[in-house]
């Protein structure tokens, strides 16, 4: 008996450890709803210290709108009731709100007196986490991209989306019984290893790499992958978002063309008009893409003449800019060697006809400005016909001109010269001017041309130029530009 005894402070001080010392929060409430005892992990819990919550009512943890049913169900328990595990959402001290599960038995003194013991156990973040899961499932299932969550003990992976096994070839069992490194043989372990270690000692967020990953039919295809660690658990997770890169290397391929090509076509257009004694002239061009298929140049010539040129080449991009290119360049070097115009449309039309395909073809009116004589000399490949807007008001239009360039070896270029007095304005244009649409389908059209031409006639070729180009494109709005639209003034001031 007396050994008993002796042991009794010994085995009190023993659950009195136990108590304070457990993970999970504990309280003891009596029927008046205070608290008789907390241990250390409810204290933490709550933000509370054990003298700020011995002595208060239990509810002082429970958010005011739902402390009559906490009272309710205390009342009921002690009455005998059974109570299951709950999940409450709780509030701390400063007012934040966790939640908790809840567990409670019910304990009688040796005095009849009975208490409730409550277990409580704070999963705000298990929660949290949970939340996260069922959004990221949502996510993985809607994603194009193929994603890929794996393990860092095993590196096998946990889960795998649709769009990974559509487009690996490879079945949902097959992928998650397989490794990263068996989709990109190239990736040895070792470099998994540190690929994946800076994400686990937290020195980067996300790591991202190019590889080439390979299909169950063995066809390999570049890849832009993100690897980022899932929570911060062992054994840690990852998450590898793979984006099929092989249309971003194509559409960056295509754009490094289109900057080529834009940089050629910038080459192709004179930086700057000619100073011509008693002539103003201007050249404006507005791409419909990056790249269109205009082209305007003028050439100086020794004799004090100036070559006008204005063309529209079939296609778009490099293909379209080299050719123009090409014939540039000839136009350029029959200019220099003194040749007539018919010899410069017939020379660029042979190199055509015997270099390109049978579907490259280009209208372009080049034409010779004399300041002496004030004769323009031009021949016409399949172009608009020039404009001729009088100083005193009458329109001339010079009939059609022959075949374009490129379609006949054969074909004859017939020279035509116009005489320019003070004040007459010539006019070129490609059809992207006269075609241009508005969004009732109507097209500008030859009449609004002559219409902003002669509202604006005393305008210098500079400003006339930029004037009609700004009225072409309020026309059309917002409806997209189709096609390049370009024009060539040549305005005769004294």
């Amino acid at each position: 008996m007396d050994r008993q005894q002796n042991h009794a402070p010994a085995k009190d001080r023993i659950m009195a450890s136990v108590f304070d010392q457990t993970a999970v929060g504990i309280c003891i409430t009596n029927r008046e709803r205070r608290f008789v005892l907390v241990n250390d992990a409810y204290c933490r819990t709550y933000g509370y210290s054990r003298d700020e919550l011995i002595g208060q009512p239990f509810t002082v943890v429970v958010p005011e709108e739902n402390r009559q049913a906490a009272n309710d169900l205390h009342d009921a328990f002690i009455a005998g009731s059974p109570e299951i595990p709950l999940e409450w959402t709780v509030q701390r001290k400063g007012g934040d709100r966790i939640t908790v599960v809840t567990t409670a038995a019910l304990l009688v003194d040796a005095d009849g007196e009975r208490y409730k013991i409550t277990t409580v156990t704070d999963v705000s973040e298990l929660r949290s986490a949970q939340r996260l899961v069922n959004r990221f499932g949502r996510i993985m299932e809607r994603s194009y991209d193929e994603i890929y969550v794996f393990s860092a003990d095993t590196y096998r992976f946990l889960q795998v989306n649709h769009a990974a096994v559509s487009n690996s070839g490879y079945t949902e069992p097959e992928l998650l019984s397989m490794t990263p490194m068996e989709l990109n043989p190239s990736l040895t372990k070792q470099q998994m290893d540190r690929s994946v270690e800076g994400l686990r000692r937290g020195e980067i967020d996300i790591r991202v790499f190019e590889t080439r990953q390979v299909r169950k039919d063995g066809t390999r295809y570049p890849v832009d992958v993100r690897l980022q660690l899932m929570g911060h658990e062992e054994p840690a997770v990852f998450v590898a978002i793979v984006q099929d890169s092989t249309e971003r290397k194509e559409l960056n391929r295509i754009n490094q063309e289109l900057r080529m090509a834009h940089e050629i076509q910038n080459n192709l257009m004179p930086s700057e008009s000619p100073e011509v004694p008693g002539y103003s002239l201007w050249g404006i061009s507005k791409p419909c893409y990056e790249v269109g298929g205009d082209y305007f140049d003028f050439i100086p010539v020794d004799d004090g003449c100036t070559a006008v040129c204005l063309g529209d080449v079939s296609g778009k991009g490099m293909p379209a800019a080299l050719l123009m290119s090409n014939v540039q360049a000839i136009i350029r070097t029959e200019t220099l060697q003194k040749q007539g115009v018919s010899q410069c449309l017939q020379a660029a039309n042979r190199m055509l006809v015997r270099n390109t395909t049978s579907n490259r073809f280009i209208s372009l009116l080049y034409g010779i400005l004399d300041p002496e004589t004030h004769a323009f000399s031009y021949a016409n490949a399949g172009h608009i016909p020039p404009l001729v807007l009088r100083q005193d008001g009458q329109l001339e239009q010079p009939a059609k001109g022959q075949m374009v360039l490129g379609f006949s070896e054969e074909e004859q270029y017939v020279e035509t010269t116009l005489k320019l007095g003070i004040g007459d304005i010539l006019v070129l244009c490609s059809d992207g001017i006269t075609e241009a649409v508005d969004d009732s389908g109507r097209f500008f059209g030859e009449e609004r041309l002559i219409e902003a031409l002669r509202s604006n006639r005393e305008l210098d070729a500079g400003q006339l130029a930029r004037k009609i180009l700004e009225t072409v494109v309020r026309f059309h709005g917002d409806t997209p530009q189709d096609d390049d639209e370009t024009l060539v003034i040549v305005k005769r001031e004294s």
